[in-house]
C-alpha cells in the first residue's frame, strides 16, 4: 500500500497536536491511514491468490450438490448470501469449506501480529456465534474457527494477544493459512515488499519539504 495514495492526511488530528506542526501531522496521519488500508488490502491479495477456490455455485452448495473440492467464501459472498441464509448478523473475513471431508473453517485475519485487545472478546464472541449458526444450518460439517495474525509465527503470542479468548488450536499463523489454502506465503510477502522502496522515498521527500524538519536535519548532520 502506497503512502502517497493516502496523502495528505488529517491536519487536525493527534499527530499535529503531538508535534505542534500541521505538515508533520498530515504526513504521519497519511502513514497511519496507509497501515489501515494495507490491512484491508491483505484480504484482496489473498482472494487474488485464491481465485481457483472462489468460483462457487451458492445454490448448489446449500442444496448439497456442490462438486467435491475446496472452496473459499469471500467476505462479499458471506455478506450478500451466506450470513443471510444461516440467519447470522455477523460475518468473518473468510469461510473455507472442504466438501469431501465436510470440514469448514471460519477465518478472521489481521495484518499485524496482534489483535486489538480491547475488542478481542467481542470479536471472538461474534465468530463463535457465526460458527454456531453455520453448524446449525449445515449439520453435516465439522466447523472450526481460526484467528490468523498474518505476520505472527508464534501461536502462543496470538492466543495471548486475544487475552486467551481462543485456544492454541484456534490460533493460526499466516503461513498456516496459506498452507491450508494451497497458496504461497512467501509470494504474498514478496508482493507486498515491492512497494516499500517507493514508500521510503515518498516519506523522505515529504519530510524534507517541511522546513522545520529540513532545518533540524541539516543542523544534526
Amino acid at each position: 500500500m502506497l503512502i502517497k495514495d493516502s496523502f495528505p492526511g488529517r491536519k487536525d488530528g493527534g499527530y499535529t497536536r503531538l508535534f505542534n506542526n500541521e505538515d508533520i501531522g498530515s504526513l504521519l496521519s497519511a502513514i497511519q491511514a496507509s497501515v489501515i488500508r494495507s490491512g484491508n488490502n491483505l484480504q484482496s491479495i489473498i482472494e487474488l491468490h485464491s481465485q481457483h477456490l472462489t468460483d462457487i455455485d451458492f445454490d448448489a452448495f446449500i442444496s448439497g450438490k456442490l462438486v467435491n473440492g475446496k472452496y473459499l467464501f469471500t467476505n462479499s459472498l458471506i455478506k450478500s448470501k451466506l450470513k443471510v441464509h444461516i440467519n447470522c448478523s455477523h460475518e468473518p473475513d473468510f469461510v473455507y469449506v472442504i466438501i469431501c471431508d465436510k470440514n469448514c473453517y471460519i477465518i478472521e485475519i489481521k495484518d499485524g501480529d496482534t489483535f486489538d485487545t480491547k475488542k478481542s472478546a467481542g470479536e471472538v464472541k461474534h465468530m463463535r456465534e457465526f460458527a454456531e449458526c453455520f453448524s446449525n444450518t449445515f449439520k453435516e460439517y465439522s466447523v472450526k474457527i481460526r484467528y490468523c495474525m498474518f505476520n505472527q509465527d508464534n501461536k502462543k503470542s496470538i492466543v495471548d494477544g486475544l487475552k486467551k479468548n481462543i485456544t492454541t488450536e484456534e490460533a493460526m499463523t499466516g503461513k498456516e493459512l496459506c498452507d491450508l489454502l494451497g497458496i504461497s506465503y512467501t509470494n504474498i510477502l514478496e508482493q507486498r515488499k515491492k512497494l516499500a522502496p517507493e514508500n521510503v522515498d515518498f516519506f523522505i521527500e515529504k519530510l524534507l519539504e517541511i522546513q522545520v524538519v529540513k532545518d533540524k536535519i541539516r543542523n544534526k548532520i
